[in-house]
């Protein structure tokens, strides 16, 4: 996946509206929007913005000038964040898990936007249990079993006798959430389950030692999260739409594998996926391969520094949505 977004960003395909192709200087950017039909706030939907990004973002949203995509439903988005603002939950850092963590139990979908992320978690010393997803009567059974100290197993919970026995018996569990990780319709009462799941797994396992459970509520855009709450003292998923996204910076991203990504007006930088999934296309120059950048770790605990790879003639992807939708 980083190898073809590397190639695609330093030789783009060109320009294109539907079928046709053309040059950036047969284009007036300013005249696109009323050739797409753009509503007067555009629906914009991200690929792995940057904090420098995330900025200028955060100000046009406020000024109206666009709105965010949700990626996923809302109640799915809503639920395990919301749930840990509440309740608040024992949390770590992705290296803490890796280094201390006897079990880990990754919980989501993680192959189209972590890849390497289980191949990471895996160590001699540990054991990673993975779950497409949970539901609620799989956490409240876990619950049960750990407040009656009885490993009685449920075999239609998506776990083996002996993952959840692994899970239930662990001295130092940690609960990964990717995407996806609820039950459909199952999101709001998983999320307050699980972490009730956590809190109460964490308890004195004798006068010496301590049974601990953390939760990690990995999330996509942790970027223009932090930036949000720096600017606004708000919370990114309450500002969101569930409107289809008329434009989209970056290349498409499949939130669950049966999906094909909706279909936008126009697509800024990444791989041209097509007229079927972006009427027109625009390349762009990229963060982190065209210029420096700054971005945080998807555990929202670390920034990290992106350095700039190679030269481009062609505009950063927001100065050409900045000339797309004008008033910026």
């Amino acid at each position: 996946m980083a190898a073809t977004e590397l190639e695609a960003a330093r030789n783009p395909m060109p320009p294109r509206i539907d079928t046709s192709a053309f040059d950036f200087s047969e284009l007036d950017l300013s005249s696109l929007r009323q050739t797409l039909k753009l509503s007067a706030a555009p629906v914009v939907a991200f690929d792995q913005e940057t904090i420098e990004e995330s900025k200028e973002l955060v100000s046009w949203h406020e000024r109206g000038l666009v709105r965010f995509a949700a990626d996923g439903p809302l109640d799915e988005l809503h639920a395990a964040a919301r749930t840990i603002s509440r309740d608040g939950v024992v949390t770590a850092t992705l290296g803490d898990i890796r280094t201390h963590a006897e079990t880990i139990w990754l919980i989501g979908e993680c192959e189209s936007r972590w890849t390497r992320l289980p191949r990471q978690l895996e160590r001699p010393a540990g054991q990673l249990i993975q779950s497409a997803s949970v539901s609620a009567s799989m956490i409240a059974g876990l619950i049960e079993n750990r407040r009656n100290r009885d490993l009685r197993i449920d075999h239609d919970v998506g776990l083996t006798s002996a993952e959840q026995e692994t899970i239930l018996q662990s001295n130092s569990l940690a609960v990964i959430l990717t995407d996806a990780p609820f039950a459909e319709g199952e999101a709001i009462a998983a999320a307050d389950l699980l972490v009730k799941f956590i809190s109460e797994s964490n308890t004195a396992i004798d006068e010496r030692r301590l049974r601990r459970a953390v939760l990690v509520n990995l999330t996509a855009h942790s970027n223009l999260a932090a930036v949000m709450l720096w600017a606004r003292n708000q919370s990114l998923v309450d500002t969101l739409t569930e409107l289809p996204p008329e434009i989209r910076i970056g290349s498409p991203h499949r939130k669950h594998l049966a999906n094909e990504p909706p279909q936008v007006k126009l697509q800024i930088g990444g791989i041209d996926p097509g007229p079927e999934l972006a009427r027109c296309f625009l390349p762009s120059g990229r963060p982190g391969i065209h210029s420096a950048a700054t971005t945080l770790r998807a555990d929202g605990s670390v920034t990290l520094p992106l350095t700039k790879q190679c030269d481009t003639s062609l505009p950063m992807r927001l100065e050409l949505l900045r000339s797309v939708i004008g008033g910026c």
